[in-house]
């Protein structure tokens, strides 16, 4: 008995255009989605004076001192979730970048998450920030 020949199977075929597409498919929604992110950037207003000299010739500077568990709004405790606020409610009536000003005044233990929420909640109550150097 005669037995003929095994036809060869044919290779498995891999359809590389559908893995093309639903790469590009992810491309664009990554593309689209990206243009939807609001950018809640912290732009500060840098001051002309150096931050000593506009101490000094604003009115009633208001002073933040600030560590990771407290701040102090002019030597008084203030609650983080009241910082804007009550800095907002001190500038009422300040017109000028001097006496807008608010001196932020960081101690070793503040980090820099909380250093950037306080220099926001500033921002947002319309202050000028002033950064001064602990020595």
């Amino acid at each position: 008995m005669k037995i003929g020949k095994r036809r060869n199977r044919p290779e498995p075929h891999i359809p590389f255009i559908s893995l093309a597409d639903i790469a590009w498919q992810i491309i664009i929604f990554f593309l689209v989605a990206a243009t939807f992110a609001v950018s809640n950037a912290l732009n500060l207003d840098i001051p002309g004076a150096s931050g000593k000299q506009q101490a000094q010739q604003a009115p009633k500077t208001i002073t933040v001192q600030a560590t990771d568990t407290q701040v102090l709004i002019d030597g008084k405790p203030v609650p983080f979730a009241q910082l804007q606020p009550r800095i907002a409610e001190a500038l009422k009536g300040r017109k000028t970048e001097q006496e807008r000003a608010v001196i932020v005044q960081g101690r070793d233990d503040l980090t820099f998450q909380r250093d950037t929420e306080i220099m926001y909640a500033i921002q947002k109550a319309g202050g000028i920030l002033v950064m001064e150097e602990e020595k």
